[in-house]
């Protein structure tokens, strides 16, 4: 999942390549924000700059304990919001956020960070909801034997220098936690490797198909944004690496048909390489029993040849089956090629979005990205999903991503 950086002034919001225009629908804006952390001195001028970029937009502020306070622009005023979620706001407040959905990891001076959850509705409307809990600790990590031992994964190695440390493990387990039997059986024996980076910067986890083998990739850039963001409740906290691995996990699962049809395609492949080769072998067998056949006299002569002659129908017979399959392969390799862009879980997902758009701007750029937005935020914060797309929420609810795995 990609997450575009905006970089945070002390009260002046500058983009870089952010996300620009009104959605008409809501969605998950997965946009990390840098900002310098807060303080109670910037309260008046925080909420100076709202009430200008809010204009006459209704604010409904949640504090920690769970009570909803009307605050802006009739009710008990921006002056009762706490700080962190004043911050929030602010950094949500622009106008080509409407719609969208944040979750921050507000920086507070001298504090800890606090989860802050900023839902937009479509004209504009505010519900900032400051939440009261922590993020898991890292110490309750498991041990890369106990989480393969408990997932059934494959191995968990690193491809360079970066270990996998607490953080990674930590984030990968609350993703794997997350998921039911039908949805870990497509990552049996997958292994997670390690590594520092990808090629493309941006990127935090990267799903790797080449035939039957798969692998997930898991890059430090996902490790980086638990300083800004955070998924699911402002009181139950995911790191966003949770998200990130739940992403590639859904491209594994939107895949895992062509997966396992490229991994009948190469077993069937490599058994017929080896009948090509007992044919070879068989062909070279009969030759020699041609010569010696020529060279006889008499009743051995004659029964050489009918010994030779039988060869021949097994020769023909297995050739033509050797063909059959290698034309068979070739529709084979065609169908995993075509099942690679649009499989039976993508076919099911498009009819269950219909007209809507993906539940984020990154999930646009394809089907197959909107799917894995999807389930991720499915898995990560189902309310998030619901909220933005019902049918599509419903369609995971009632299994349609699984059902269409068989």
């Amino acid at each position: 999942m990609r997450h575009v950086v905006l970089l945070v002034g002390l009260l002046a919001l500058v983009a870089c390549g952010g996300s620009s225009g009104q959605r008409g629908q809501l969605y998950y804006e997965a946009t990390q924000v840098r900002h310098e952390p807060v303080t109670e001195g910037k309260r008046s001028q925080l909420i100076k700059t709202l009430k200008k970029s809010l204009d006459k937009r209704k604010v409904v502020w949640v504090d920690k304990g769970g009570k909803a306070h009307t605050v802006y622009p009739k009710g008990e005023g921006l002056e009762k919001v706490d700080i962190a979620a004043l911050q929030a706001m602010w950094m949500a407040s622009d106008k080509k956020y409407f719609g969208a959905e944040f979750d921050f990891m507000v920086s507070v001076k001298g504090k800890r960070r606090r989860p802050v959850t900023v839902q937009i509705s479509v004209k504009g409307d505010m519900r900032v909801i400051s939440g009261s809990g922590r993020m898991a600790s890292k110490d309750n990590a498991p041990s890369p034997g106990e989480l393969r031992k408990r997932y059934d994964l494959g191995s968990l190695k690193s491809d360079d220098a970066v270990d996998w440390d607490k953080e990674a493990l930590q984030g990968v387990d609350l993703a794997l936690a997350l998921l039911n039997g039908s949805e870990l059986d497509v990552l049996k024996d997958m292994p997670f490797v390690r590594r520092e980076k990808s090629r493309d910067k941006r990127k935090g986890a990267l799903y790797v198909q080449e035939g039957c083998d798969a692998k997930v990739l898991i890059f430090n850039r996902s490790l980086e944004a638990s300083r800004r963001q955070f998924v699911g409740s402002p009181d139950k906290p995911l790191p966003p690496l949770t998200m990130t691995t739940l992403h590639e996990i859904g491209h594994a699962i939107h895949q895992a048909p062509s997966r396992s049809l490229a991994c009948d395609y190469e077993k069937r492949a490599r058994q017929a390489k080896k009948d090509s080769k007992a044919l070879k072998n068989l062909v070279d067998d009969r030759n020699k029993k041609a010569r010696r056949a020529s060279k006889a006299k008499g009743s051995k002569r004659a029964e050489r040849v009918r010994e030779v002659e039988a060869m021949d129908k097994e020769i023909s017979a297995k050739k033509k089956a050797l063909e059959k399959e290698q034309k068979a392969l070739e529709n084979m390799a065609g169908r995993v090629k075509s099942m690679m862009q649009t499989g039976p879980v993508l076919s099911a997902y498009k009819k269950a979005l219909g007209k809507k758009k993906a539940p984020t701007r990154y999930g646009e750029s394809s089907m197959k990205e909107s799917f894995a937005e999807s389930f991720a935020i499915y898995r990560a914060d189902p309310q998030a999903l619901k909220r933005s797309l019902p049918k599509v929420h419903a369609w995971f609810e009632g299994g349609g991503h699984t059902k269409a795995l068989k």
